[in-house]
């Protein structure tokens, strides 16, 4: 009975509030949406929310996790004081988080290790934990990182690089060292892809991993913690790879290709000029 007899001031209530401009504590504009909600077609929501009078005026906002409500307990309620109420609400709260300044943006940690993983694919995750102390903010986590050293096998950090420097054609293939995987928007981490290829290396005896790599950036959901996800996958294949020498015989065909294909030109340009005399030695003995 009394949510029949409120019907028509809560209209008045949605056009009042769906076309004011709310500002926040950081004066900047809000949207806020009234709606209404029958109890009697959505029981099981009303129930879950504790309703338990009617009508119920409520103010939530959205969040991860439990809504952060407030109740409305005015007597008079006219679509302006219900208006300026929540105004009030709004006024006090500061609904826009500028990532880029938030605290939880200027730390971070660094990893550091060894993990023994099968020579099948797989996926490595890094990510914060919760602790029986403190509670993770999901929205505000943010993986972004630096590669300093990403590698496969038992050979260190600094050996790779030595072997880089020292073989061009491994330049920038045995290790990922040095690279910065950002991003600036919320529920998002970035992904890499890894393609590790057996590689052995006759010279030096040494057995290597190379690394062919791509990265994206992939959406998280809101109610999951976001990781940095290293995906890698074994390639079915090995190369060998040594260094061909050069023998005196292939100097000495390398002089005689060369000599050989200047011989031919000059022969070639011979047999033109003698051609051409010879098809217009007529017409210059005629002119003479």
């Amino acid at each position: 009975m009394h949510c029949r007899q409120f019907a028509p001031t809560w209209r008045k209530v949605e056009a009042h509030v769906n076309g004011k401009k709310f500002l926040d504590s950081t004066q900047k504009p809000v949207r806020v949406r009234a709606i209404r909600v029958n109890c009697v077609d959505f029981d099981t929501e009303c129930r879950q929310q504790n309703v338990r009078g009617y009508p119920t005026i409520r103010v939530y906002k959205r969040q991860i996790g439990t809504p952060w409500t407030e109740e409305y307990r005015g007597g008079d309620r006219t679509p302006e004081k219900m208006g300026e109420w929540m105004q009030t609400i709004v006024g006090k709260s500061n609904f826009h988080h500028e990532h880029k300044t938030h605290r939880a943006f200027s730390s971070s940690c660094r990893v550091k290790g060894f993990i023994d993983v099968p020579r099948v694919a797989g996926t490595l995750q890094i990510h914060a934990g919760r602790s029986e102390t403190q509670e993770l903010a999901l929205p505000y986590t943010n993986v972004s990182h630096i590669i300093h050293g990403l590698s496969f096998g038992q050979h260190r950090p600094e050996d790779l690089v030595h072997l880089e420097r020292k073989y061009k054609e491994f330049e920038g293939k045995l290790i990922i060292t040095g690279k910065a995987f950002g991003t600036q928007r919320m529920h998002h981490a970035p992904v890499h892809y890894l393609q590790i290829v057996n590689t052995k290396l006759e010279e030096e005896d040494m057995r290597l991993y190379q690394i062919s790599h791509q990265q994206r950036d992939s959406h998280v959901a809101k109610t999951a913690i976001p990781a940095a996800k290293f995906s890698f996958d074994i390639a079915p294949v090995q190369v060998v790879w040594e260094q061909a020498e050069k023998r005196w015989f292939s100097l000495l065909t390398s002089v005689f290709g060369v000599v050989g294909g200047t011989f031919t030109t000059i022969w070639m340009t011979w047999g033109y000029f003698e051609n051409f005399c010879n098809k217009h030695a007529p017409d210059m003995n005629a002119m003479i």
